[in-house]
């Protein structure tokens, strides 16, 4: 197995004030490289608002916070 396959590949996506800054943490977070392709990013941008989420409700226990969804057929996911 090489080094790459090994790798697990992520994408992050959020919402936030200063990306740039999210994009720098996260990536040094979990030894990643930040990709700098503007039109991905835009792509992204265009389309991912769009896809259908619903937000539900906000959860918190103790110090731990969460974000409760549900996909586009009711499905409902948590995002910490």
């Amino acid at each position: 197995m090489t080094d790459a396959a090994a790798t697990p590949q992520l994408q992050l996506a959020l919402d936030c004030a200063d990306p740039h800054a999210q994009a720098k943490f996260w990536a040094a977070a979990l030894g990643y490289v930040v990709e700098h392709d503007g039109d991905f990013v835009q792509k992204m941008i265009d389309e991912g608002e769009e896809l259908g989420a619903t937000r539900l409700y906000d959860g918190r226990q103790g110090p731990h916070t969460w974000v409760t969804m549900a996909d586009p057929e009711g499905n409902e996911f948590c995002v910490a």
